[in-house]
């Protein structure tokens, strides 16, 4: 088959530090490609250099990772037989659950499906059943166009280490407002890791204790994945429990209502010592159920059963 994947210009992919979108994007381009699939990956903005590009290529899937703009009318305009599209815009969900809206215009162009109604040959892959719910149940879309594929990494892109080797946790991400790192400011034990390329990630999250990310909202989030699939335990907010079994000892929840130093610091210390012999078993539920390989293969079968 013939593969075009749609994804936001700027940022390179494979990307050389942030950019969860472009890494997605190239682990399914990598992955397709094994399987003997020609894929292709578009980033731009000019819709007449894409219909140019799409009318030589002819794809069979086309793929959009940015579901919004030009983008949406890059998708919309495509031949393929097969459209799929995934949304990346968390904090608009989490909105809509936290003020009981029934629509999300004005809260975000992203989403005025007034202006730009959903085509009835529109797939969406959702990141968790909780957006998958919001697709059909606010944006009116049938649940056979609907389909859970959680982010995921390949476990081989990273270093696993039984111990670590950094006296420290780790709160990964690019600084912003919604990803909330002033609130670890002041916690010498929690290092904010922001501008390291994706090969220093890959070979050395795995010597951090454990993970912090308490966002205001994710979609889900691919830095909690990754340090999932590096054997650290997990200190996150609710906003960030997407697709996680939050029962499991490695895996900690700080409620919106606790979140100031003093229980942070203390919980994520907690964390760091019940998870220092748990990294293998860490390792292994990531593997269980966080392996691109498996998206791969879900995506394939979604294809070939629709």
């Amino acid at each position: 088959m013939k593969f075009l994947f749609i994804a936001p210009e700027g940022t390179c992919i494979p990307p050389q530090g942030h950019g969860a979108v472009e890494s997605i994007v190239y682990d399914y381009y990598s992955g397709l490609s094994r399987l003997g699939h020609v894929v292709k990956i578009y980033q731009g903005s000019n819709f007449d250099e894409f219909k140019l590009f799409t009318d030589e290529f002819k794809p069979d899937i086309c793929y959009s990772h940015c579901y919004y703009g030009v983008y949406r009318q890059f998708l919309h305009y495509c031949k393929a037989k097969l459209k799929f599209a995934t949304n990346h815009f968390g904090e608009y969900y989490n909105d809509i659950n936290t003020n009981k809206k029934q629509s999300l215009s004005g809260v975000s162009g992203h989403f005025n499906v007034d202006s730009m109604p959903i085509p009835d040959n529109i797939n969406f892959i959702c990141l968790s059943q909780e957006i998958l719910r919001y697709h059909h149940d606010i944006l009116g879309v049938d649940f056979k166009n609907l389909f859970f594929i959680p982010n995921r990494v390949y476990p081989d892109n990273f270093t696993f280490n039984e111990l670590p080797t950094f006296n420290k946790s780790i709160y990964l991400g690019a600084i912003s407002e919604r990803k909330r790192q002033f609130l670890v400011k002041g916690i010498d034990m929690i290092e904010v890791v922001h501008d390291k390329s994706k090969t220093w990630l890959h070979n050395n999250l795995t010597n951090y204790k454990n993970s912090v990310l308490l966002s205001s909202s994710e979609a889900a989030s691919l830095s909690i994945v990754e340090s999932l699939m590096s054997g650290l335990g997990i200190v996150i907010s609710n906003a960030c429990s997407y697709n996680l079994d939050t029962n499991l000892e490695f895996i900690n929840v700080i409620s919106e209502d606790n979140l100031n130093m003093s229980n942070i610091q203390n919980l994520v210390m907690e964390n760091a010592e019940v998870c220092h012999k748990l990294r293998k078993h860490i390792r292994d539920y990531a593997m269980d159920k966080f392996d691109f390989n498996k998206s791969i293969k879900e995506l394939v079968d979604i294809i070939h059963n629709i």
